[in-house]
């Protein structure tokens, strides 16, 4: 809920997007229907795939813990600062 009210740019920016669409109510053969999601992003000066998706998981973990259906987001200097 919290994450969503904070402008962020580029990839974050999207994932608050998609996350308040999905969360609107949509009529689906006439029943309602919505979704909450909690999005991890990392980002980074790095080729290594496996080290961008463990920092991925630590930003899901964190958007999770923040009260879910939100964004979590890992920054390049954080990245560098916490391997």
């Amino acid at each position: 809920p919290g994450h969503a009210a904070r402008p962020r740019p580029g990839a974050g920016q999207r994932a608050d997007l998609l996350c308040l669409r999905l969360r609107r109510a949509r009529g689906l053969w006439g029943l309602e229907a919505a979704a909450r999601v909690s999005i991890g992003l990392a980002t980074g000066l790095t080729h290594d795939a496996e080290k961008l998706l463990r920092l991925a998981d630590r930003a899901l973990y964190q958007a999770k813990t923040a009260g879910r259906d939100g964004v979590g987001m890992i920054e390049p200097t954080a990245a560098l600062a916490n391997p």
